[in-house]
């Protein structure tokens, strides 16, 4: 069995000293004296913290309140501002100005609607300065439109004098070609007149705030352009009076007793077409009456269509041919001299002139082709009805003032007996 030693009994640890004993009483007495002091301070420091918390609170209802106050204030301007802008009265240019200053108000429930309404009024404003302009440039150039009428009026009468009084068939042309340039340019511009009134109106339609100025300006336009389509455009070239119809009073019996020797058979026959072809002219009155029946005398020696025998003066490749080839009658072609001499009632002559009456009358083709057509008493008459009609106004000035020289030449250009013609037209002139 083995020896085991025992350790001997550890001894009991000593007493604590007096001096350790003390410094722990002074520890815990320290801890006391802080603790005590800090519990002293305790009611103090949570008052303070209370404090500013209450001025927290205090500011934080201020600034409430101020907010409350300007949103108020705020909601006052925007109340006036809307009323402003719904006011009727109230112009485009102002509406913008309310509508900017609502924009402004940050915060305001209507900041962002009164931006949206600005872009949209000024767009309209946009919109309404363009209609307005758009709208003074149609009164402006239906104004100048209408003063070129008045201008073209001028003229026209000065060239309605100078055909009243002209001397030959070519002063007759002339001014005639004058007249219809004239009226081509009128109507033209009153086209451009009613155009500009049309285009007017219907701007100021889709502006309604127009101004006074350019509303009355556009009702002078209107009135402008209702006048000139009456009474400008259709301006004839002839007299605009009313002709007397004398044509019943026209009768056989008068033709015979200012044209002894007459065939009354040939008078009976065709009377009555160049009656009616004169009619249609609207040559009825005495005046243009009594020249017709002067230029029958002149030209058709028996009242009856004629044409004109082939002779050396008419016929191609003999040395007297005056037609051949004769320009200004338009004989161009070969053989156009005998084809195109005088036919009718006032010896139709000349491919220009079988072309320009032929296209009068609607039977261009058929008369350049058939020449003959001329001799057919209705044709023969519409014929010399046209002829007539062209110098109609010069004519009745003429017939009015007893100078039957010049009316003779307003139709032959010259040539042709006077006496025949001056008596025939003074015997019916006296029996109409």
């Amino acid at each position: 069995m083995a020896n085991i030693e025992m350790s001997p009994p550890s001894a009991p640890p000593p007493p604590p000293s007096t001096d350790r004993l003390d410094a722990i009483g002074r520890s815990v007495a320290k801890y006391v004296a802080i603790v005590t002091a800090l519990i002293s301070v305790a009611v103090p420091v949570t008052e303070w913290i209370r404090g500013i918390n209450n001025q927290k609170l205090k500011e934080a209802e201020d600034i409430s309140n101020l907010k409350i106050k300007e949103m108020g204030q705020k909601s006052d301007l925007a109340i006036t501002y809307l009323n402003r802008i719904a006011n009727k009265d109230t112009t485009p240019n102002d509406r913008i100005l309310f509508l900017s200053a609502m924009a402004t108000l940050d915060g305001h429930p209507l900041q962002a609607w009164a931006r949206d309404q600005l872009v949209e009024q000024k767009r309209q404003v946009d919109e309404m300065k363009k209609i307005i302009a758009d709208t003074q440039d149609a009164i402006d150039a239906g104004k100048a439109a209408n003063t070129k009428i008045a201008d073209l009026q001028d003229q026209i009468r000065v060239e309605r004098s100078r055909l009243a009084y002209a001397e030959t068939r070519e002063d007759v042309d002339k001014s005639q070609a004058h007249l219809a340039e004239l009226n081509t340019e009128m109507k033209k511009e009153q086209d451009v007149l009613v155009a500009q009134a049309n285009k007017a109106t219907v701007a100021v339609a889709k502006a309604p705030d127009a101004s006074p100025n350019v509303e009355q300006a556009l009702s002078k336009l209107a009135t402008l352009a209702g006048q000139q389509a009456t009474a400008v455009a259709l301006t004839p070239l002839t007299s605009t009076g009313p002709v007397a119809d004398s044509s019943d009073k026209l009768t056989p019996e008068v033709v015979q007793a200012c044209w002894p020797g007459v065939s009354m058979d040939n008078v009976q026959q065709n009377l009555p077409a160049l009656k009616s072809a004169l009619k249609e002219a609207g040559l009825t009155d005495s005046a243009m009456l009594a020249a017709a029946m002067g230029v029958m005398r002149v030209n058709s020696r028996q009242f009856a269509p004629f044409v004109e025998t082939p002779n050396r003066f008419n016929t191609k490749d003999t040395p007297f041919d005056l037609y051949e080839n004769r320009k200004n009658v338009g004989n161009t072609q070969p053989g156009d001299g005998a084809k195109f001499r005088g036919r009718g009632f006032i010896g139709l002559t000349g491919r220009a002139n079988y072309q320009l009456f032929g296209k009068q009358l609607g039977i261009e083709n058929d008369l350049l082709n058939n020449p003959d057509m001329a001799n057919n008493p209705d044709v023969a008459a519409r014929i010399l009805a046209a002829y007539l009609k062209r110098s109609a106004e010069p004519m009745r000035t003429a017939m009015a003032t007893g100078d039957y020289a010049r009316a003779l030449r307003l139709v032959t250009g010259g040539s042709g007996d006077l006496a025949p013609f001056t008596d025939m037209a003074r015997c019916v002139s006296q029996r109409l």
